[in-house]
């Protein structure tokens, strides 16, 4: 309890926000990608209810390729394998931001030309929107409590970056 106590009251509530933002975001990647690898059906049942929920919109493919879905599965654990990374020490790991931004923006341009220029199913435009949503805040969080850190020398944190750990 006192770690949970140290972490809410620690000195900077940019790098707190960035931990608890990355812990979802972590979390909102693996298990999903989890998910994908073997039990592909309840993923594609969920894109199938946001397009009902929205406007029923048919769906003419149907998602059965173990290639694509292997693919899936490897793409969203590397970016929550990523965001873990960042979360476990931030200093070190920085630089990996912008491949983590190429990646989920990728995905998400990709998502939303689909919905404007092939298929105007809604699922594509919510998925889109999400993921940019996301990759600004990527960017914002890991940013802000990245230029925080700098300034404070990487001391005082809670969770403290393992390559600080021990630095006088």
């Amino acid at each position: 309890m006192d770690w949970l106590a140290r972490f809410f009251g620690q000195p900077s509530s940019r790098y707190r926000n960035f931990q608890l933002v990355f812990l979802f975001f972590t979390l909102n990647f693996i298990f999903p990608s989890l998910s994908y690898a073997v039990s592909p059906d309840t993923a594609y049942a969920g894109f199938l209810k946001v397009g009902a929920f929205l406007w029923s919109a048919p769906y003419p493919k149907a998602e059965d390729s173990y290639f694509w879905r292997f693919l899936g599965a490897s793409n969203v654990f590397c970016l929550g394998a990523m965001c873990l990374f960042l979360q476990i020490d931030l200093k070190r790991y920085y630089p990996i931001l912008p491949s983590l931004l190429i990646l989920k923006a990728g995905t998400s341009l990709q998502f939303l030309v689909h919905f404007a220029f092939v298929l105007h199913h809604p699922s594509f435009l919510v998925i889109g929107l999400y993921d940019a949503l996301t990759c600004a805040g990527f960017v914002w969080f890991a940013r802000s409590a990245h230029r925080d850190g700098e300034a404070r020398g990487w001391k005082g944190l809670v969770p403290a970056p393992r390559s600080s750990r021990g630095a006088a």
